[in-house]
């Protein structure tokens, strides 16, 4: 996945048009790069997902690769024997 954004400090900017202000925090500058961030949004918002959600998602897919990894070696080895 390309990023869009990037966090530092707590802060979430766009990549394209990071430009700090007086506060410390980051502004939109005019480069176009909103319409990318806003779509990639839109595609989130799209899921119906919360960022809970998905993490708990990706966390199953992980076990679930982990657990088939696991009975392919277990397989193998049944068949080397």
């Amino acid at each position: 996945m390309n990023r869009i954004t990037q966090r530092e400090n707590g802060y979430a900017y766009c990549v394209e048009c990071r430009m700090p202000c007086t506060h410390g925090l980051y502004k939109y500058r005019a480069c176009g790069c909103a319409v990318d961030v806003f779509e990639a949004l839109a595609k989130y918002e799209d899921t119906n997902l919360s960022p809970e959600e998905i993490n708990a998602i990706i966390a199953n897919v992980k076990d679930l690769t982990a657990d088939a990894k696991t009975a392919q070696e277990e397989r193998e080895q049944r068949h080397d024997h």
